[in-house]
């Protein structure tokens, strides 16, 4: 075991990236948009783990933007760009049915606009990797595998403290069934983020009729990266 000769050395000794944690989302209440009656909502149930019960049909593309089936929510009213590096929303699952859903994962300023918000994407059966700024098609990036045994996917969001908004992502993922990782790195910068509010969203898109099942042990969390450590 290296030692190290520096103040980071107890913080990174053990307790993960300097004592950084992930906050777990509460997905009950959230659930407000069901495009297309994607999902069962009688049979799904929300909370900080979650089961997701998926009915054949189209769910739409967030490129347009568009309506998708959705969760929604606020992580602060008032978020301090200058305060921060990075914000990370986690997707983990225990299953997944192969239909082809994608799993969407973004930050925006509270508006459903284009050019107002980021957000990755993952689908369920080819761990095909993407991501995009609202208003442009996806662009899609490496795949893992099918998230039908399990697995996760994250997506980094860089803050532009200058101008108060995020840009630039990346977009990873790894399958419990090989070849297990994925990646994509994008460059956008959404020029009409209003500053103020963030809000996160977690959702499934696509672009034709995706097929029934259900997303077992489903966790979305978040990680907030400070410039300081202090």
């Amino acid at each position: 075991m290296p030692t190290y000769n520096s103040p980071w050395a107890a913080r990174l000794a053990g307790s993960g990236a300097g004592g950084l944690s992930y906050t777990t989302l509460d997905l009950s209440g959230t659930f407000t948009d069901n495009a297309n009656n994607c999902v069962n909502e009688a049979t799904s149930t929300f909370s900080t783990t979650s089961t997701i019960v998926m009915l054949a049909a189209d769910p739409n593309e967030m490129n347009a933007p568009t309506t998708v089936p959705q969760c929604v929510g606020q992580i602060s009213a008032a978020f301090d760009y200058s305060l921060y590096a990075q914000v990370q929303l986690r997707f983990r699952c225990a299953s997944a049915p192969a239909g082809g859903w994608g799993i969407v994962l973004g930050l925006y300023d509270g508006t459903v606009a284009t050019a107002q918000g980021l957000y990755g994407n993952m689908t369920d059966d080819g761990g095909q990797t993407g991501a995009e700024q609202f208003g442009s098609t996806v662009i899609n990036g490496n795949a893992a595998a099918t998230l039908v045994a399990g697995g996760t996917f994250s997506v980094t969001f860089g803050v532009d403290g200058d101008n108060s908004r995020f840009q630039n992502m990346v977009v990873t993922s790894k399958s419990l069934t090989g070849p297990a990782y994925g990646y994509l790195g994008r460059v956008e910068n959404p020029t009409s983020w209003a500053g103020g509010a963030l809000h996160w969203f977690f959702g499934f898109q696509g672009n034709s009729v995706k097929g029934a099942g259900t997303f077992g042990g489903v966790v979305v969390d978040y990680l907030l990266t400070p410039w300081s450590a202090a």
